[in-house]
């Protein structure tokens, strides 16, 4: 089968590039927290990340903005 973006994205993940321009700090957390809620076919693992680790790597994330 031919390769493409949804198929990328079924198999990579999401691209984070810009990610803080695209999303909020309380939707990544969210989906750090709970990644099947969102696409319960994800191949994500759960992180197991407790509250503040979760709040972090948002913030951390969502400080990557496009120019």
């Amino acid at each position: 089968a031919p390769t493409t973006r949804d198929s990328l994205r079924r198999e990579h993940g999401p691209n984070f590039v810009g990610i803080g321009s695209k999303t909020s700090q309380e939707w990544l957390f969210k989906w750090l927290k709970d990644t099947s809620r969102y696409h319960a076919e994800t191949k994500m693992p759960n992180l197991r990340l407790s509250d503040q680790e979760a709040a972090d790597v948002a913030s951390y994330l969502t400080s990557f903005k496009k120019d």
